[in-house]
């Protein structure tokens, strides 16, 4: 069954702006199925023919150049969507129109699901969460312009090869580990993922792609060793505390990601004995944990007057996750 497809114009008569002026709207017909927004264009009633869906007076008959523009861009965006068989419907081109192009290319996918991630009715992702997102966008770009001297790509040009190469760029370039650049690319395959869903994305590239994770066995600090770092005086104030940050984490078992959110609200008084308040990023679940005196001790060298009231001010200086580690492995190395 052949597909019927029409763009028009008209104008709202009835609601004229305070300037006496009508907007020429666009209407978008597929299959019967119809869909109507502004061209944010504003002319005289009495300029307007319908009949030829056009103006017909001056001042307002360069308007017709811009209607031949919207016109034509709709129609192109149509046929890009037809040819390469993706469903196209009147508020998928309304979408598409309005978005200039822009949402069939990789960094404005990024981009807007961050934001819908982050929404009330999206996946609600931490601030955390969202800069990994980031992260991995900007390691793409930078991949692109080493790779391919391009500063964007559109999603549909994104196959199984490009996928396989920037992995190996973040195993080369940035001496990533398998598991860690696992990471980068479930990043990267929850946007081809969701492009596909809205149906932006015909055929997904990670469908073919293989997640490999390696088992590894963590190393973990004797007691001596331990005890080694928090005797050390570093002769940078970097690493002095990255160093607290890690001692904080030993003596309070919180993750990264916790220390990062814990503030003086979070810390309590009971009997005589200060109690950390806290609910895990990972679990959910609150935890209440006793501070003792070393991790006490580091709260009050970064904030001495952490007892005087409930303040959402941070509580300890923290980098990012990634200078963190970068200043750990040196710290470990010294």
């Amino acid at each position: 069954m052949k597909e019927t497809f029409r763009v028009l114009f008209f104008i709202r008569k009835a609601q004229l702006k305070d300037n006496g002026l009508a907007t020429i709207m666009i209407r978008i017909t597929i299959n019967g199925k119809q869909v109507q927004f502004s061209s944010k264009l504003e002319l005289e009633p009495s300029a307007w023919s319908q009949k030829e869906n056009k103006t017909i007076k001056e001042p307002f008959l360069n308007l017709n150049t811009h209607l031949q523009e919207i016109k034509d861009r709709i129609r192109a965006l149509y046929f890009d969507l037809a040819s390469r068989q993706q469903t196209v419907s009147p508020i998928r081109l309304k979408q598409l129109y309005l978005s200039n192009g822009n949402e069939m290319f990789l960094s404005y996918q990024f981009r807007e699901q961050v934001r819908i991630f982050r929404s009330k009715n999206g996946r609600n992702i931490t601030k955390a969460t969202a800069d990994c997102y980031k992260l991995t966008n900007r390691r793409i770009q930078e991949f692109l312009w080493k790779r391919y001297k391009k500063k964007d790509i559109l999603i549909q040009d994104i196959d199984l090869v490009f996928l396989e190469r920037f992995y190996t760029y973040l195993r080369k370039e940035y001496n990533c580990g398998n598991n860690t650049s696992i990471k980068y690319m479930k990043r990267f395959a929850a946007i081809l993922n969701f492009a596909e869903k809205i149906g932006l994305l015909q055929i997904n590239p990670f469908h073919l792609f293989r997640f490999h994770i390696e088992k590894t066995y963590p190393v973990y600090l004797t007691e001596d060793e331990v005890e080694l770092i928090t005797r050390k005086t570093f002769m940078t104030e970097r690493l002095n505390k990255v160093r607290d940050i890690f001692l904080f984490s030993c003596w309070t078992g919180l993750s990264f990601r916790d220390i990062c959110q814990l503030t003086a609200s979070g810390i309590e008084r009971r009997d005589n004995q200060y109690w950390i308040i806290i609910f895990r990023q990972k679990t959910g679940n609150i935890s209440q944990i006793p501070l003792l005196d070393i991790p006490l001790e580091i709260i009050k060298k970064y904030h001495p007057r952490f007892e005087e009231g409930s303040s959402d001010e941070q509580l300890l200086p923290m980098p990012s996750n990634q200078k963190t580690n970068e200043y750990l492995k040196e710290t470990a190395a010294i």
